[in-house]
């Protein structure tokens, strides 16, 4: 069988006593900065380069694009916004409530929006298929009534 060392940790390889044997980097040295007489005021004051009047022109026009495309999809002036819309809505105003004495589908409305009108015009027409067959079956339903009332007078 064959013996295996373990490795000593207490004893340093030849590696490690090359990296303990390098002489310490030193930081690079700062260039100089040489400035006429006069120039430190401006040089303790940084400033960004001017911006040409195209990059100027075309961060206004981005900012356009966004702000239409905004209004756009929000569907607000003037792209949209004409006809209000709402689930949940109230009417304000001065309304009058009518009730038919004859229940029916209404057929037709004569008057317009805003119009004035006067007691006795037409506001509604209601359909009258339903009434009139009503009225046709009337003495029908009404027979055996009739008859039993005429038994007892």
């Amino acid at each position: 069988m064959t013996k295996v060392e373990a490795p000593d940790l207490a004893r340093p390889n030849s590696d490690s006593r090359a990296i303990e044997s390098a002489p310490p980097t030193r930081p690079a040295p700062e260039p100089e900065v040489t400035t006429p007489p006069g120039a430190e005021s401006t040089l303790s004051r940084w400033s960004p380069p001017a911006r040409s009047s195209l990059a100027t022109v075309l961060i206004l026009l981005a900012l356009v694009a966004a702000i239409t495309a905004i209004l756009y999809a929000w569907q607000l002036p003037p792209f949209g916004g004409h006809i209000e819309q709402t689930d949940d809505a109230y009417v304000r105003g001065q309304t009058t409530v009518i009730s038919p004495q004859v229940a029916g589908y209404v057929s037709q409305i004569p008057v317009k929006d805003f119009q004035d009108v006067r007691a006795g015009d037409v506001l509604v027409r209601i359909e009258d298929s339903i009434y009139a067959a009503r009225v046709a079956l009337a003495p029908r339903h009404t027979g055996p009534f009739r008859q039993a009332v005429d038994r007892l007078v």
